[in-house]
């Protein structure tokens, strides 16, 4: 469903069906593992070479070693809440991943609507959100979320959100600080049911796109939107012409440029 990238050989990896795939620039596909443990996202890759996916509905964090062995490392199975160790937390539709400088992940839990952090040694505990559906800022045990959906981490440690029933952009502090986007007026940034993010540390703004809409917008962080690609279809070419699906997922190669999975197709594209 989504992609990653290895930010040792700039290697796209994406889940095709029930098998793991390396993609190289040059563009030959390799097989990794297959099957897999009913993941249908990736999440990360640790300074290890181990690579973490997510299942929405299986409610998982899954690992898979350099060497292609795949196991659980968080979650049991069965939805719902709890932090703890392992196969004892609980996670209620887990839906976008990212990874700190110390091998920390960290999961938007749609349905808990927080934010979870598992340490390197399987430790889940909430990093931020009451586990209330709201739009609220505030110190990590007060903020509210409602269905965060993804999420990503910039050069300077901070945390993006696209927080998709709020529809808000949300920026996470390193100490689980929540504010939300806005522009020069003070006001929120709408974002109408953000579905997928990355944050562009080249032009310092959000590279983000809708559910159903067929667009891939840019928010800088003055809250100035700007419409990079607009209008359904599978189009490669120059911006103005170029068209994408209305389930676009996207994500940030080591070299800066964006990684755009469409339709079943990964697309490069390079912002303006």
């Amino acid at each position: 469903m989504t992609l990653g990238t290895s930010s040792v050989q700039e290697e796209f990896l994406k889940i095709d069906g029930q098998r793991l795939v390396r993609v190289t620039p040059a563009g030959p596909v390799t097989v990794l593992t297959s099957p897999l443990l009913n993941s249908d996202a990736i999440g990360a890759m640790d300074s290890q070479g181990n690579l973490f996916t997510h299942h929405h509905f299986d409610c998982t964090v899954n690992r898979i070693t350099p060497a292609g062995a795949v196991t659980r490392f968080a979650g049991n199975g069965s939805a719902g809440f709890a932090d703890g160790q392992g196969s004892a937390a609980r996670f209620n539709r887990p839906s976008g991943m990212t990874i700190d400088a110390q091998d920390n992940l960290y999961v938007s839990d749609y349905w808990n609507h927080r934010i979870r952090k598992i340490t390197p040694a399987g430790l889940v505990t909430t990093f931020a959100g009451t586990g209330q559906a709201g739009s609220v800022d505030g110190a990590a045990g007060v903020a509210r979320f409602s269905e965060p959906i993804s999420i990503c981490r910039d050069a300077q440690g901070y945390f993006w959100l696209a927080d998709h029933n709020a529809h808000r952009i949300r920026r996470v502090a390193p100490d689980g600080t929540v504010t939300t986007l806005r522009n020069g007026a003070g006001t929120p940034v709408q974002y109408t049911y953000p579905l997928s993010l990355t944050y562009s540390d080249r032009k310092a703004g959000i590279v983000v796109t809708p559910k159903f809409a067929s667009r891939i917008d840019f928010i800088d962080l003055a809250g100035n939107l700007q419409n990079v690609v607009q209008g359904g279809g599978l189009v490669d070419g120059p911006l103005a012409t170029a068209r994408v699906g209305s389930y676009a997922y996207v994500g940030q190669e080591p070299a800066g440029t964006i990684l755009v999975f469409d339709n079943g197709r990964l697309r490069r594209m390079v912002l303006p």
